[in-house]
């Protein structure tokens, strides 16, 4: 598809107004007084050329109008929910403090301490999470440790879940009591963590081995104190099992402009309107993805239409590979859905509200993995094609028409056999256009109409078209508006200025308007002609 910026808010107004403005210009003779002759007096007014891309171009740009690959115009709106890895597992915080008595003379051995940092609590119900093994992509180590006074030795601290790319275990090298320097942090990116899982919890332990040789005097403190800490942690992958979770719970209401200013329920019905709901998941975790709410509204008449769908939610594949996601789509159109009821309420607001839940089927053989750096993404697509129908849309345009200063006075008038207006028009676009002509003056009064028939004439006739709504052939026109000596003689007399054309537009058959499709490539092409008919008119 290619997109032609546009504003789609005017657009399809802008059709029904251009084509009964083309007018606009109006008439204008340069001084037509310098003459002193009979003459007949005759000029052209103006010409039309208008495509459906010309168009586009005229109604200026703040959103995208779509062209297919057939030319037929779409209106497209979209969005989009995402889930990261944090929605989907948490981490704890990564510290912990613990003192150890390190007297020599009670009975039992000194140490080694062994004590643990809980990467993620996990209950036994459907919601548990497990940490299997973990890549960090960044981290520092943090180590604090306060001796008592008086105690000579050494102490070394282990870390044997964390390993380097290498495959060796953390370690602080073996440090003597009376080291008060501070402790450097320890890098653990790239490092790998593989986990204890026990007693509901999957955590790291530190091991503290403390080898005192001497202690002068009789301490009153004997505790040893050790802090440790990770900070700036960021997982780049996770395996393990994740859980039954609310993810992808989140809530959209999108504009849709296409309709503001310009209410199309009462005059245009569309046929087609499609939802698309396509997912690319990264995550190495089954999903279920529910439409919980879908609402269509327009906030200028009030009216709401919720939709229902049969089938609301789509069974998301978890990834391949960490860079090889799986791809799904659940589509909701006419077949499925009432999106059609609310698309022809000509909804300027669409709310959605999605929910999703991770592992529906539970645990399985293959363990869930997560590579931080991607996502879960989901995007939503309303596809709107120009395919409608319209009999109901009527509008008055004005353009000048000034019979009085046509003539030197009104003994010329009385000269005058008639005036005629001559239009044709060879029409590519699926419209139909029944227009009056009301002469009027500048006081907005209606001194007479041009056309005998009720509600005028067709001015315009629909292009020929295929039993799919698509025109395949244009079709001419010729329409002569002819004002008489008595007719003109009334408009002098009553200061005509202006007319006013008053318009009805149907779609397709004028009889009984169908359903039509509108291409890039309509055209309409016509011209105007203006005559004045006297034996003996001079100025």
């Amino acid at each position: 598809m290619k997109r032609l910026k546009t504003h789609n808010s005017l657009f399809l107004a802008g059709i029904f107004l251009l084509a009964t403005s083309c007018f606009e210009d109006g008439v204008e003779l340069t001084d037509p007084h310098k003459y002193d002759r009979a003459l007949n007096l005759a000029g052209p007014i103006g010409n039309i050329n208008l495509s459906t891309v010309s168009l586009l171009k005229q109604l200026g740009s703040d959103s995208y109008i779509i062209v297919d690959d057939e030319g037929l115009l779409h209106v497209q709106v979209d969005t989009s929910i995402t889930a990261t890895w944090e929605d989907v597992i948490s981490i704890n915080d990564l510290t912990t403090s613990r003192t150890y008595d390190i007297n020599p003379n009670k009975k039992a051995p000194v140490g080694p301490f062994y004590d643990t940092i809980v990467v993620n609590v996990f209950s036994l119900g459907e919601d548990n999470q497990r940490f299997d093994r973990l890549l960090v992509e960044t981290g520092q180590l943090g180590i604090s440790v306060i001796l008592p006074n008086n105690f000579e030795g050494s102490y070394t601290i282990t870390i044997p879940e964390i390993t380097n790319p290498a495959g060796e275990s953390v370690v602080l090298p073996t440090r003597n009591f009376n080291d008060a320097s501070p402790i450097d942090p320890i890098d653990i990116a790239n490092d790998s963590i593989v986990f204890n899982n026990a007693d509901g919890k999957s955590f790291i332990t530190i091991v503290t081995e403390v080898d005192v040789t001497n202690v002068t005097g009789s301490p009153a403190n004997t505790q040893m104190q050790v802090d440790v800490n990770i900070t700036g942690f960021k997982p780049a992958y996770v395996e393990g099992y994740f859980g039954k979770m609310n993810v992808l719970e989140q809530t959209r209401e999108q504009r849709f402009d296409f309709f503001k200013d310009f209410n199309f329920a009462d005059m245009v019905q569309f046929q087609e309107i499609s939802l698309e709901l396509n997912i690319e998941n990264y995550f190495g975790i089954p999903l279920t993805l529910n439409i919980d709410s879908l609402v269509f509204e327009n906030t200028q008449s009030g009216q709401i239409e919720h939709i229902s769908i049969d089938g609301n939610s789509i069974e998301v594949e978890r990834a391949f590979a960490p860079d090889e996601p799986s791809t799904n789509q659940l589509l909701i159109n006419n077949n499925n859905s009432n999106l059609i009821d609310g698309i022809n309420l000509g909804p300027d607001r669409v709310f959605m509200a999605f929910i999703g839940q991770s592992n529906p089927a539970g645990e399985t053989a293959q363990p869930n993995f997560i590579n931080t750096n991607t996502q879960v993404r989901a995007e939503i697509l309303i596809d709107l094609p120009f395919w409608f129908k319209t009999s109901l849309y009527e509008r008055t345009d004005t353009i000048s028409f000034d019979v009085v200063g046509l003539f030197k006075d009104s003994a010329q008038v009385d000269m005058v056999e008639e005036i005629n207006l001559d239009l044709t028009f060879d029409n590519g676009f699926p419209f139909n256009i029944q227009s009056q002509f009301i002469m009027v003056n500048d006081n907005g009064f209606e001194i007479d109409s041009l056309f005998n028939q009720d509600g005028g004439l067709f001015i315009w006739e629909s292009g020929q078209m295929d039993s799919q709504g698509k025109v395949i052939a244009p079709t001419s026109t010729k329409i002569q508006l002819r004002i008489d000596k008595a007719l003109t003689k009334k408009l002098y007399d009553n200061e005509s200025s202006r007319i006013h054309i008053r318009s009805r537009i149907s779609s397709g058959d004028k009889e009984n308007p169908d359903f039509v499709r509108l291409y890039d490539y309509y055209t309409i092409k016509g011209s105007m002609k203006f005559e004045v008919k006297s034996s003996d008119l001079s100025y």
